[in-house]
């Protein structure tokens, strides 16, 4: 019997990303119908063609942190999550008062994955 479960890391990273590159593709394509955009509009909007739009409505694209920003300003939709100060941990102060030297993210999991985030003294 062949398992279904992913066989690397790899793997993981790519069926992961798949699932991300999904879920925006899904979710702009709501909220275009929602708004009655055109994806023709959009393309106007963020300064790109229409074919380039499509492509990103295939939900394959590997987007940057500012071409979601600016789809989430045309559109008025959230794509990125943030996090708030208690969920970072960090004390109750505007996170626009830190510097990057200020924040220390420690690690403890097999991946080095951040789990927890402090201040530094």
């Amino acid at each position: 019997m062949m398992s279904t479960e992913p066989s690397s890391t790899l793997e993981q990273d790519s069926l992961t990303y798949t699932r991300h590159a999904m879920q925006i593709a899904l979710l702009v394509k709501k909220r275009l119908s929602e708004t009655g955009m055109s994806k023709s509009e959009l393309a106007l909007r963020l300064g790109k063609s229409a074919p380039e739009i499509s492509k990103w409505l295939s939900g394959n694209q590997n987007f940057t942190l500012r071409t979601l920003s600016k789809i989430e300003n045309a559109l008025g939709v959230e794509l990125v999550r943030t996090f708030t100060r208690e969920e970072l941990g960090l004390p109750n102060r505007p996170l626009n008062t830190y510097r990057p030297e200020m924040v220390v993210l420690t690690s403890d999991d097999d991946h080095g994955r951040p789990v927890s985030i402090a201040e530094a003294a």
